[in-house]
């Protein structure tokens, strides 16, 4: 634990929510200026509540990424996501309630009616106004969402080309309650090491699988073993289906070592050591509608804490 006993400090968890795509991994990770947590452009990406850890000056934010919210889907991994984030939503000092600019669906009207009981205070981010086609339609969706409830604050921003996310975190940091850091201040995540090296994993998978496959594979880190200047990882991809084990693998092994191939590069850069990454594809059939196989596979609310 760390503290400057010299000033007041600010420290505090704050949840990010919406529906799934809206950017909500991207707009953390812009807002602690890393990655730390993963992105891609398939829905559902985040499995998992990710904490990012932020310390500057005399304020500790602790974002809290995840899982999209989605009520129009019920298999048992839906649900468990769903499950994992409103969870996560009652143990943090403030909530984002990021949503795409213009566009007002009913799956946020539901994720309204989930915070009704929340007592902090609720920012809305109106994310991606970069790609709003006419700029006149932003006006009338503030009053549009500023009526749905009495947010502390309406920034619309965009976390891809950094528009107002400066506005955003000066709002988020105005709700930290007083208190001392709960972190070291150069402390990114409290994820554990084999949790960190899966996501980077299952990233590139999602990414270079496009469509292919759903969000219905996760990664499982077996072994690591570390030396000075160097790491040697284990890791199995666990699939449903036999034709999905074909597509991850590809023609003559070529689509999983592409997969090894960028993951090794970002955990490199993460871990400013050399990774030697070894990759096994296993069939877990129906493991997305097992209950007992999520939790095993540590997919449900904090999992690992």
């Amino acid at each position: 634990m760390s503290e400057n006993s010299n000033h007041e400090t600010y420290c505090g968890f704050v949840a990010l929510i919406g529906r799934p795509n809206v950017g909500k991994s991207t707009l953390v990770n812009h807002l602690m200026g890393e990655k730390v947590s993963i992105t891609s452009r398939k829905p559902q990406t985040t499995q998992h509540e990710v904490r990012a850890i932020l310390t500057q000056d005399h304020a500790q934010l602790i974002f809290v990424d995840t899982p999209g919210l989605n009520n129009r889907m019920q298999q048992p991994l839906s649900r468990c996501l769903n499950k994992t984030a409103l969870m996560s939503v009652e143990q943090v000092d403030a909530a984002v309630c990021v949503m795409e600019a213009g566009v007002w669906t009913d799956v946020e009207d539901w994720i309204l009616s989930q915070l009704f009981s929340f007592k902090g205070p609720v920012i809305a981010a109106l994310n991606k106004v970069d790609q709003l086609s006419d700029r006149e339609v932003l006006l009338p969706f503030i009053s549009e969402v500023t009526a749905k409830r009495d947010f502390k604050a309406i920034v619309p921003v965009s976390a891809l080309k950094f528009i107002q996310t400066d506005v955003l975190k000066a709002e988020i940091l105005s709700c930290l309650p007083l208190g001392p850091f709960l972190y070291e201040s150069d402390q990114r995540t409290d994820r554990q090491l084999s949790f960190q090296i899966a996501e980077v994993v299952r990233e590139k998978i999602v990414r270079q699988m496009g469509d292919e496959i759903p969000y219905i594979q996760t990664v499982q880190v077996e072994k690591i073993e570390t030396k000075r200047r160097a790491m040697t990882i284990h890791a199995l991809i666990i699939v449903e289906r036999q034709s999905h084990k074909r597509m991850i693998i590809g023609h003559q092994g070529q689509r999983i070592r592409q997969i090894g191939i960028q993951a090794r590069a970002d955990l490199e850069k993460r871990f400013d050591k050399h990774v030697d990454l070894r990759l096994w594809v296993k069939i877990k059939p129906n493991w997305t509608q097992r209950p007992e196989q999520l939790a095993a596979f540590g997919i449900g609310y904090h999992a690992d804490q």
